[in-house]
């Protein structure tokens, strides 16, 4: 499913498969663009919105995080797919294993 995520252009989506299953995944797209930006202050200077792109993208993280699915990072260089998980404090990235 697309769902229109905003704040780093008007356009930008992340793609989310088998939401409401176990198997879920998400496709980060620019919204989350590197596992080193799995923090919600993390804001890419090319972002349009500062301020919405912070809100979608807490909203998002903790979306994943909670359901424990699996993240696409497509502009990461090491770790294109892994999980996210919160300790109470900041998100923690957990890489798929190969």
């Amino acid at each position: 499913v697309a769902h229109e995520a905003g704040g780093h252009s008007d356009a930008v989506h992340v793609l989310t498969l088998n939401e409401h299953a176990a198997d879920a995944a998400i496709f980060w797209a620019d919204v989350v663009p590197t596992t080193h930006h799995i923090q919600p202050p993390y804001i890419m200077a090319y972002d349009l919105d500062v301020p919405r792109s912070f809100a979608s993208r807490s909203r998002w993280l903790a979306r994943a995080a909670e359901g424990g699915w699996l993240g696409l990072f497509y502009h990461d260089a090491e770790h294109a797919f892994g999980r996210l998980a919160n300790d109470g404090k900041r998100y923690c990235f957990e890489p798929l294993s190969a």
